[in-house]
């Protein structure tokens, strides 16, 4: 029963997702725009995010963003709990 559940879960997520084409079948290209020039990045910023699917708690997550010279590296580290 659960598999059922899950299978049908996931057909109606997938059919739900609006998908852009464009004259070739292709999916439609992704830009991403620059920051603005006066734009400050959140650097030394902690953000925690708990992850959830369908009512199951599957964790903890930080996510940090850094300086690194002309560049931004992003970490991600889950919290774990001891039980």
């Amino acid at each position: 029963m659960v598999t059922a559940l899950l299978i049908a879960t996931l057909s109606s997520a997938q059919q739900s997702r609006p998908q852009q084409h464009n004259n070739d079948d292709r999916p439609a290209p992704v830009r991403i725009a620059s920051p603005r020039p006066n734009y400050t990045f959140p650097d030394g910023r902690s953000y925690i995010y708990s992850v959830e699917w369908h009512l199951i708690t599957a964790g903890t997550a930080v996510i940090k963003m850094d300086g690194a010279g002309n560049e931004r590296k992003v970490t991600g580290q889950p919290i774990l709990r001891s039980r």
